[in-house]
């Protein structure tokens, strides 16, 4: 369907369609459907698709009680994520926290599923684009300093 839409924007109009963004849900194979037809595409994957599945995954979890009492929050956290830069950071304290927790399994599986190269683009601004409130970059980084370390203090005190 998506080469139809290539070839046909050509066809009708005379422009070729460049897609810079494509949004789905945790499925290699439309990812590879959009990969083909626009090689320079970016990926978002989809927000409430990861809420979902990791509600799921409750059978590798050494303490069911994980996901409602530090998963979700660890999850929200990264989710609201400012920049790739902080996004990156958190993610490796979040895995490292897990695993002090005691939940392996469950920091493997979100690494191999949600955090590997093609499917990392979860967070609100994982598109590079900025929102329509413009910041200026000093203050977004002195934000995300304070953000960053707030939340790894209360992540030590969370397990």
């Amino acid at each position: 369907m998506l080469s139809i839409v290539h070839q046909r924007s050509l066809e009708f109009f005379g422009l070729e369609l460049r897609l810079r963004f494509g949004s789905l849900d945790h499925d290699a194979a439309i990812a590879n459907v959009f990969k083909a037809e626009w090689l320079e595409i970016t990926l978002l994957n989809c927000w409430a698709h990861l809420a979902r599945k990791t509600g799921e995954k409750e059978s590798i979890l050494k303490s069911p009680s994980f996901i409602s009492g530090v998963a979700r929050v660890c999850l929200d956290y990264l989710h609201e994520a400012r920049s790739p830069a902080q996004f990156s950071a958190m993610r490796d304290i979040v895995i490292a926290h897990w695993r002090a927790c005691g939940e392996e399994a469950y920091a493997t599986w979100l690494e191999a599923e949600y955090l590997s190269t093609n499917w990392y683009r979860w967070y609100r601004v994982s598109s590079g684009v900025a929102g329509v409130l413009r910041i200026p970059l000093s203050r977004i980084t002195a934000a995300s300093r304070k953000v960053l370390f707030n939340r790894y203090v209360h992540l030590q005190l969370v397990c």
